[in-house]
């Protein structure tokens, strides 16, 4: 857990993974620049890619 080092936040949690059904919610706090952006971006995408792939082959097996 990562939190916020000044400001009117300082101390508050600057993100949270919580389950939700058969996947997860992440909350995220911060101002990226570009290349965190991109990164984020990239795996949020990679794991809906994963999920999407264990949700097709759960429903050949069925």
């Amino acid at each position: 857990m990562m939190f916020y080092a000044g400001g009117s936040l300082e101390g508050r949690a600057t993100g949270a993974v919580n389950a939700v059904g058969h996947g997860r919610a992440v909350y995220a706090g911060l101002w990226p620049n570009e290349a965190v952006l991109n990164s984020l971006i990239g795996w949020l995408i990679m794991e809906d890619g994963r999920r999407l792939l264990e949700f097709k082959k759960a429903k050949e097996v069925h």
